[in-house]
């Protein structure tokens, strides 16, 4: 009976050890995970799949961005280039990721003309996706066309506490 005791002891740790092993690589995969999406670079690939269009990005962040909130910020810079070549004949869109004291601000703005009258003015699947985007993260979200399109959303980063590392 001590041998069982101390085999159920040293077994107690074999799977404390165990479950430690398996966390920190679940967490080494979360971490790789998240550095895994490279904005600049995924910006940049877009250039390829819009040849027509050229794109400026500019970027000043303090904070790394988790992987899920890249991808939302990537599905919103793909529409609004999508509409931007669309309704506003634009040829080139700046695209700026800056982060301030207590926000996060992302603005696109294209060169091309007013609205597109062959549409209708409302939200298509984009614009709802975009708003639908900002709200999920609390944000404020401009669409306008005025001097070309314009798409902003400003993040408030206290709502922005699991997104931002």
């Amino acid at each position: 009976l001590p041998q069982s005791n101390q085999m159920n002891q040293q077994l107690d740790t074999l799977q404390g050890s165990l479950k430690t092993g398996m966390n920190d690589i679940r967490k080494t995969i979360h971490e790789i995970h998240q550095e895994s999406l490279n904005l600049t670079a995924s910006i940049q690939e877009l250039q390829t799949t819009f040849p027509d269009l050229t794109i400026l990005y500019q970027e000043n962040l303090d904070s790394s961005l988790i992987y899920t909130f890249k991808v939302d910020l990537l599905t919103i810079i793909r529409e609004t280039i999508h509409n931007s070549i669309k309704h506003s004949d634009a040829t080139e869109i700046q695209i700026v990721l800056q982060e301030y004291a207590g926000i996060l601000k992302l603005m696109l703005k294209d060169n091309g003309t007013d609205f597109n009258s062959k549409y209708a003015i409302q939200d298509g699947i984009g614009q709802t996706m975009i708003r639908q985007i900002g709200q999920k993260y609390q944000a404020a979200v401009i669409i306008r066309y005025t001097n070309g399109y314009l798409t902003q959303l400003i993040f408030d980063k206290k709502h922005l506490k699991n997104e931002l590392i």
